[in-house]
């Protein structure tokens, strides 16, 4: 397992709570594609707001998104998860359908279906697993910015 995805928290969050990861791809990536199907979950809540998690997911998100960023020199590598289904989708009734699999508000999936509007949400079906032993990495100046892996 040598990748590790790009939105964090965002993703090491809702994958502790919840059994879909949304996601459509950064500024500096024209789509989104899983390059794996597992992968370590990196620790971040890089663009992550209040209003963007379900009330009653916010106190658990924010309070462990504080502890998962590490010192700023080391990041703490936690969980990793295996996607067991995968697919795209701009419908949003079938994302209404999905809503109790995930933490993301009304507004944030609104908000992600309207940015780049022609392309998809990709849906990652994924289980996930705590590691027995977490690792340890050391902070790189390339792991900084908005991109997926």
């Amino acid at each position: 397992m040598e990748l590790a995805t790009r939105r964090g928290l965002d993703v090491m969050r809702p994958c502790v709570f919840a059994q879909i990861l949304l996601r459509k791809g950064g500024i500096r990536e024209p789509t989104f594609r899983p390059k794996a199907r597992q992968f370590l979950l990196f620790p971040t809540s890089f663009h992550a707001e209040p209003g963007m998690v379900k009330e009653n997911f916010r106190g658990r998100y924010f309070e462990e998104s504080l502890s998962a960023q590490g010192d700023g020199h080391i990041l703490p590598i936690q969980h990793f998860a295996l996607v067991t289904g995968a697919w795209a989708t701009k419908d949003p009734h079938i994302l209404a359908v999905l809503e109790d699999l995930h933490i993301w508000t009304d507004q944030y999936i609104e908000g992600r279906l309207k940015w780049r509007s022609s392309q998809p949400l990709t849906v990652l079906e994924v289980r996930c697993y705590t590691l027995p032993q977490p690792k340890a990495l050391a902070m790189r100046e390339d792991f900084s910015g908005c991109f997926s892996w």
